[in-house]
């Protein structure tokens, strides 16, 4: 998945997926993945972001910035730190095999979110890797000018 994230956001214009989550990602036999939906992609040069593709259940997986109004929703520069966002928390989805945020009500997941708070690492039988949770932590911080791009993901996925 950070393969495809890697290439999306390396081509000219930019493909953003827009709704990296657990139920977007096929296995082949040879599991391997594959992302699938692009129903909420944008291509940067050619659309504004919008959250009216999004449904209230890719909630837990929004980037905070999409959830208010702010000048980020309308800067391209912003639309890759939305899938990096999504991928932190797939990440979490796949180790834990929960929803993220399943650990509150619904009704305060976009509170919790534009309060900024760090989410909560999962026991350490769930998410045994503090390299890989410290990557997460990076992901899904609410300011995305401070989330790692596509390609140094991927190379810390590899060097781990």
């Amino acid at each position: 998945i950070a393969n495809a994230m890697e290439f999306m956001h390396s081509l000219d214009p930019q493909v953003i997926h827009g709704d990296i989550r657990g139920c977007n990602i096929l296995v082949t036999e040879h599991n391997r993945c594959c992302l699938a939906d692009f129903g909420a992609s944008i291509i940067t040069s050619t659309m504004a972001p919008s959250t009216a593709s999004m449904s209230h259940y890719s909630t837990p997986w929004m980037a905070p910035e999409f959830l208010e109004y702010s000048s980020k929703l309308y800067d391209q520069s912003f639309l890759t730190a939305r899938d990096v966002y999504a991928f932190g928390f797939t990440i979490v989805e796949i180790f834990t095999l929960r929803t993220p945020f399943s650990h509150i009500h619904r009704s305060a997941i976009v509170n919790a979110k534009l309060e900024g708070a760090p989410y909560p690492r999962p026991s350490p039988e769930e998410f045994p890797s503090s390299k890989l949770w410290s990557l997460v932590e990076e992901c899904v911080v609410k300011d995305p000018t401070r989330r790692p791009n596509a390609k140094s993901i991927k190379q810390r996925l590899y060097d781990a």
